[in-house]
């Protein structure tokens, strides 16, 4: 029997910040459940219970969509089996109260989701949700007045899967408190997290209609029989950019240990198609791998790690100090390569070369809402994959760097495998390699270092690898990143990105280590591929 509590607060005072939707499992310093899931296709025996917040009645900053929100989504749970405890307009007393009585109940082999439409703010990477009687006008305010989205993670520890969702316009109007627009990324450990927009981005109210536009996407896929959960944030994930042309791009960051579905269907043994079977049968091994293990713990300069998920080698890039840009003596200098000094403040592991087709084909397998067949047509210029006959890993390119792939689709696959696309600073950081001339072997092209032929090449050659051990950061295809074209410092917005590196049909003026170039995300070319970071 499904069984749901509702309860109404009446707002005292607050401010208002604006939250987002998340899927997420927790984090603890305690003994976490085995958070292995049933055999794809399967719906799982235990438990699912839900604990829907939504908070509107923000003194200074009120909401429209929130306890909307919370409602549609406490009804579409509930249709799938959910028991559902809704609260809404919540005091801090109240929510902690709801949270502590949520974690008593939760037990082994639970299916727990944690919902909560209202405000919330990021301080110094932590997020923090505000319950409706908040006020605070500085940043210890911030700290004992706000509910920490980690904590709201420990207390769903006990269950098998946990999922937590934020949705909202995600800025911080509270002038005191320094808090960064937008939410920082989490790490999922044995589940899903999916954000309404990017980490550090904000996300539309979507005021006028009856929903947020995160919400809407969600309520239209949640129910569909036979999706799993990383089918149903995916599709998601593509809605809301192509509904909002590009200016909302919801993050989903996958630490499921196997995948669940949430409403199956009569076809739901039969979800791996005769396509994703070809995939799988092609030379090479294109079989999904199990979840990526852990690096090493203390890495150095020049430590490798390969990934299980992908099984693409990584070498670990220590922090740093360097000269981003070019001086203005150097030859070939464009206009926006102006020199500033950047720390690396964080070391961080970069692939060794750049990803292969047999890698991006077992991204397909284990995804295949991302195959040409299916990926939402606003995610790519209509170019995607397209010298892959009928879908299948073109013959003999499987150490061939994959191009043909969009910055969606590349960050996708970054997401899939537990790495994400490197920052510019970080490009240029590892691709100098600790050098300041022109090229990191020196001021003049020497094109047995960087591929500028007829054609990409095989990835990984020594020759074209630099003195920290990545190979072709010049030459041979040209490298997404994450970085809006406006702000080389971060995600930015959705226009432009920032492509580096040159490729193999670029003069070396565009292989040179500063050079940058801009590229509408959904732009799709036989030049340009991309590397992963983590």
């Amino acid at each position: 029997m499904k069984h749901r509590v509702d309860i109404a607060f009446v707002p005292l005072f607050g401010l208002a910040i604006c939250v987002s939707l998340w899927l997420a499992a927790p984090v603890s310093v305690f003994a976490q459940a085995d958070r292995r899931l049933p055999a794809p296709g399967q719906s799982g025996a235990g438990r699912r219970l839900a604990l829907v917040v939504g908070n509107d009645a923000y003194k200074l900053a009120p909401l429209r969509n929130a306890r909307n929100d919370a409602r549609a989504i406490a009804s579409a749970l509930e249709t799938l089996g959910f028991e559902v405890t809704r609260v809404e307009d919540a005091s801090r007393q109240t929510l902690t109260r709801s949270l502590t009585q949520f974690g008593d109940r939760l037990q082994q082999g639970d299916l727990a989701v944690f919902y909560y439409a209202g405000h919330g703010v990021q301080l110094d990477g932590e997020n923090y949700l505000v319950p409706v009687d908040f006020e605070a006008e500085s940043t210890t305010g911030v700290r004992l007045n706000g509910i920490r989205a980690s904590e709201v993670q420990n207390v769903l520890e006990r269950a098998q899967v946990a999922l937590l969702i934020f949705d909202a316009c995600r800025t911080n109007p509270f002038a005191g408190t320094r808090g960064s627009g937008g939410l920082a990324a989490m790490e999922p450990r044995g589940s899903l997290i999916a954000f309404a927009t990017g980490a550090g981005q904000t996300a539309s109210d979507n005021l006028g209609f009856g929903n947020g536009i995160f919400t809407s996407a969600l309520l239209q896929v949640l129910t569909e029989p036979g999706l799993s959960l990383r089918q149903i944030f995916y599709e998601v994930r593509q809605r809301v950019y192509t509904v909002t042309a590009g200016q909302q791009f919801p993050a989903v960051y996958d630490g499921l240990l196997g995948d669940l579905v949430l409403k199956p269907s009569s076809t739901a043994s039969a979800v791996v198609t005769a396509a994703e079977n070809r995939l799988r049968a092609e030379p090479g091994d294109v079989s999904p791998r199990p979840e990526a293990a852990s690096p090493p713990v203390d890495p150095s300069l020049g430590t490798r790690w390969v990934s299980s998920r992908d099984s693409v080698e990584a070498v670990w890039v220590p922090p740093g100090t360097f000269q981003f840009g070019s001086p203005s003596s150097e030859a070939g200098r464009q206009g926006d390569e102006r020199q500033s000094t950047q720390v690396v403040a964080r070391g961080f592991w970069l692939d060794a070369s750049e990803v292969t087709y047999r890698a991006y084909a077992r991204f397909l397998a284990d995804r295949p809402e991302w195959r040409r067949d299916r990926i939402a047509s606003g995610l790519h210029d209509g170019n995607y994959l397209s010298d892959w006959p009928s879908g299948n890993l073109p013959a003999g390119k499987q150490f061939y760097p994959v191009v043909n792939v969009s910055w969606s689709a590349a960050q996708a696959y970054c997401e899939w495998a537990g790495k994400r696309l490197p920052t510019e600073i970080e490009w240029e950081y590892a691709a100098r390699a600790g050098t300041a001339t022109t090229y990191w072997w020196g001021d003049n092209f020497d094109a047995s270092r960087a591929n500028n032929g007829d054609g990409a090449l095989e990835v990984g050659a020594p020759s074209r690898a630099n003195p920290w051990g990545l190979a072709d950061m010049l030459g041979n295809v040209w490298e997404w990143t994450m970085d809006a074209a406006e702000q080389p410092t971060g995600p930015g917005g959705p226009v432009s990105r920032v492509t580096r590196g040159g490729s193999w049909s670029s003069h070396p003026q565009f292989l040179r280590a500063a050079n940058r170039n801009q590229t509408a995300p959904e732009t799709t070319s036989e030049l340009l591929g991309f590397r992963c970071a983590r």
